[in-house]
């Protein structure tokens, strides 16, 4: 799983915590060392949309924000 999640460049939350929410995550890094430093997350009541329907609307998003954020944060 943690492969997958590399490759895709976020995590996924399936009812693992608490069940009918599940969330994505992606992190965002340090500029000067280049380390994870935090991560942002969108949570969605299973009752709201799938997975599936989530991850194709809001992937690019999240990881856009990670990267934005990553891009000004020391």
């Amino acid at each position: 799983d943690l492969e997958i999640t590399r490759k895709r460049g976020y995590a996924i939350n399936n009812e693992e915590y608490i069940k009918g929410l599940f969330t994505i995550a992606t992190p965002f890094f340090s500029l000067e060392s280049g380390k994870p430093i935090g991560a942002v997350s969108f949570d969605f009541l299973a009752s709201q949309a799938s997975l599936k329907d989530v991850e194709k609307k809001y992937a690019s998003v999240l990881l856009k924000l990670g990267k934005d954020i990553s891009a000004v944060i020391k």
